[in-house]
């Protein structure tokens, strides 16, 4: 399944009430906190009906859209 990144956009602007691009490094430039990376994930997991595993829970994923995007697609897929 392929999964929009306007919808991974959405759901993060949702949870840090600001407006992102999908070049930034959500992490590095501390636009994504640490617990607005678990509020994330439970709105990911809430609206795609996963599980995303702790193993997954890794800077690299969450660090921009796109990793967050190929990370939910493996996990659907």
């Amino acid at each position: 399944m392929h999964v929009d990144e306007k919808i991974i956009i959405e759901l993060l602007e949702k949870v840090i009430n600001q407006n992102v691009s999908q070049e930034e490094n959500l992490l590095d430039d501390a636009i994504l906190d640490s617990l607005g990376t678990i509020m994330l994930i439970d709105e990911l997991e809430k609206y795609f009906s996963i599980v995303i595993p702790p193993k997954d829970f890794t800077h690299f994923n969450f660090n921009s859209i796109k990793n967050i995007n190929q990370m939910v697609e493996k996990i659907i897929n």
